[in-house]
């Protein structure tokens, strides 16, 4: 529904010449969202891009960026109001998402998802939504090489670190002991390498069992993933792993009863989660440790709305991660297992973790937007304006609500900025 005075900009009432110059116009300003600028705090945008990359993993936040760019800049997807003058010309543009539109995306695995984005929120199905029809799809392709645009101005903002200055030095080092964990999610035998790695931790833990320190592993995970030297899809499956072998060391026999499947050196998580299962206990112990990782995966979320300052907030929104990826990854076995029990419940453990990981991804691309130049802020505080001129002061506090308790954007005491209250982008709670 158009603001009151404005009209959509296929209406006869806007001449053709005018229609292509705001086309045009807006088109320039909607690419300007994922332009990539060199900030005037690199080391801020450094951190808050190395959260989105290593959040999950780079191929992730790659293939995010380029869907959500190409979603954004397809011209099919864009609505486009105008307020004309006497004279019929415009002194009065606003543009969003075109409702109605589906994106269906064709992925190299043969995958088709289905993504449907309005201003404020979106909804995404793996099957064609019922009643959908041909004219409001819109086609997106996966390219056959993974992109890299991330990584490259990464490079790019480390390459502006001075070498000579005493400041900058530390970072400069940091960075350098991070590259092989950033090249490493870059591999095209990523796949292979996290399985090698997983079947070396495996048997590791199993030939000293009794004596192995789950708490150290998980600490180092934890530290890794925090320094941005582990990738949190790494980070998860790992914690997932030793977390749920703490409950095997704690049971009679439950080594010689897991190693009787073997495992093979390229075995996947779920081999390895079959040889767990092979004890009689296994299942149960995968379930009590997804429910453990996801309870702290939430914690950490809950945590972050409270927070006094903006690093505070994205750090636990990124600590989060592993936990619920890991969670996910066993609660999504479970639900296809042979062996598990209460497969329902398993399905709706891992969508409600794949939902909380779906809500921290978006919520890192807009830490790292809002350090190139406040962009991030300034759409949300404009989709709330918007919101309280069409529908009034209470349906504006509910938009920055949702913005903040559900789309995670930003801690609760950002509340007032959201609402124009307060024009100051807070890092530190006032």
């Amino acid at each position: 529904m158009p603001d009151e005075g404005f009209i959509p900009i296929e209406d006869p009432r806007v001449s053709g010449e005018i229609r292509e110059q705001v086309r045009t116009q807006v088109y320039e300003q909607v690419a300007s969202r994922h332009n990539l600028i060199v900030p005037n705090d690199i080391k801020w945008s450094m951190s808050a891009l190395q959260r989105f990359l290593y959040g999950i993993n780079a191929f992730w936040a790659e293939d995010i960026w380029r869907v959500s760019k190409e979603q954004s800049e397809h011209p099919a997807g864009i609505r486009i109001e105008v307020h004309l003058d006497n004279a019929g010309f415009p002194d009065g543009v606003k543009h969003g998402h075109r409702p109605g539109k589906w994106f269906r995306i064709h992925e190299l695995s043969g995958r088709t998802t289905y993504i449907q984005v309005s201003d404020n929120s979106g909804r995404q199905s793996q099957v064609r939504p019922p009643d959908l029809k041909d004219e409001n799809i819109i086609e997106l392709w996966a390219p056959s090489v993974v992109p890299v645009t991330l990584r490259n101005f990464l490079e790019k903002l480390i390459s502006q670190l001075d070498s000579s200055s005493e400041v900058d030095i530390p970072f400069i080092k940091a960075q350098k002991n991070r590259r092989p964990s950033l090249l490493a999610m870059y591999s095209p035998d990523r796949s292979t390498l996290l399985n090698k790695e997983l079947v070396n931790i495996f048997r590791g833990i199993l030939s000293n069992l009794s004596n192995y320190s789950c708490e150290a592993s998980i600490s180092k995970v934890l530290s890794d993933h925090a320094n941005f030297l582990m990738d949190g899809d790494l980070g998860g499956n790992i914690l997932l792993i030793t977390s749920v072998l703490k409950f095997a060391g704690m049971s009679p026999r439950s080594r010689g009863s897991i190693y009787s499947s073997s495992v093979a050196p390229t075995a996947s998580l779920a081999d390895i989660l079959n040889c767990i299962t092979g004890h009689k206990d296994g299942s149960t112990w995968i379930q009590t440790t997804c429910d453990g990782m996801q309870e702290l995966g939430e914690k950490l979320q809950l945590a972050a709305l409270d927070a006094d300052s903006v690093g505070g907030f994205y750090g636990n929104i990124y600590q989060s991660m592993p936990w619920l990826w890991g969670a996910y990854l066993g609660f999504r076995y479970l639900s296809v297992a042979q062996k598990s029990r209460e497969v329902p419940s398993h399905k709706i453990a891992a969508n409600v973790c794949d939902e909380r990981l779906a809500n921290a991804t978006p919520s890192l691309v807009t830490a790292f937007l809002d350090t190139l130049d406040g962009r991030a802020l300034r759409s949300s505080r404009d989709l709330v304006s918007r919101k309280r001129r069409m529908e009034g002061k209470v349906a504006a506090e509910a938009l920055a609500d949702h913005f903040i308790e559900v789309m995670l954007e930003y801690p609760r005491y950002f509340k007032p900025i959201l609402l124009g209250q307060e024009d100051r982008y807070w890092v530190r709670k006032p």
